[in-house]
């Protein structure tokens, strides 16, 4: 029961609502964030923050939607163990944006987060992988998906350009590197959702067809008989032509 009422309450998204909603959200956030850098609450490069909390819950929606299409696919495959492996990638980087794990992580050991972050980039790398070719036969989805990942590459760029070691040498890149990032876990829950609203679509269309051929056959409704076959003409008996000059003979 639980199931079929988040399956409805998917399919009654209005995606394109949520996505206008999600881009003036984060608009909004990296603007503030610009705007009032002082203000800790809305500060971009703080953790426990109000855009801190938006991106976490962005990987978070991803996770869930990650998780959710992972039940739906068909046949059990590479497919369904690449979105499970995103889902808790997701997780992971949910938790991380909000309190900043990598930032402690570096501080502790002294060694760059992106280098200790290495293995779960590269298995996430392969995920990735896994499920764009999942989502090829989708290709907003695909293209959604695409755009994410473009998103969150250029933002790892910029933040390598704005530090050296522990030096921030470029406070100003904080605005787009935290808009981006906000920007592609966004276009990544957003492909999630397509392509699960997608499936969902699929499925209640299947269950619909399969229940209409049920009733029918319960009510014994016929088939419709086909054309009635053409009858053919009786053969007609081939005269006998040589006795007829016998007769003209006797008349």
């Amino acid at each position: 029961m639980e199931n079929g009422r988040s399956d409805r309450l998917i399919l009654r998204l209005d995606l394109r609502l949520v996505a206008a909603v999600g881009a003036l959200a984060i608009f909004a956030l990296v603007s503030a964030g610009a705007l009032f850098r002082r203000v800790r609450i809305l500060n971009l490069g703080e953790e426990l923050t109000v855009p801190s909390a938006f991106s976490g819950g962005m990987l978070f929606i991803a996770a869930l939607a990650a998780f959710l299409l992972a039940g739906r696919v068909r046949p059990a495959g590479v497919s369904r163990l690449s979105l499970i492996a995103l889902a808790c990638v997701f997780a992971f980087m949910a938790l991380d944006e909000m309190i900043f794990i990598h930032e402690r992580l570096e501080v502790i050991t002294g060694v760059d987060w992106q280098i200790l972050y290495a293995p779960i980039v590269l298995v996430a790398g392969v995920a990735w992988v896994g499920v764009l070719l999942r989502l090829w036969s989708h290709p907003r989805a695909a293209a959604l998906w695409l755009a994410g990942a473009a998103a969150w590459i250029v933002a790892q760029g910029l933040e390598r350009a704005q530090w050296d070691g522990a030096v921030l040498l470029h406070p100003w890149i904080t605005v787009p590197e935290e808009g981006l990032e906000m920007t592609g876990s966004a276009l990544f829950a957003l492909a999630l959702l397509v392509a699960l609203q997608s499936v969902l679509a699929g499925e209640a269309h299947a269950r619909t067809a399969k229940t209409g051929g049920e009733r029918r056959a319960a009510s014994g409704e016929a088939v419709p008989p086909g054309p009635s076959p053409v009858p053919q003409a009786p053969a007609v008996p081939a005269q006998d032509t040589e006795r007829r000059p016998a007769v003209r003979a006797h008349l």
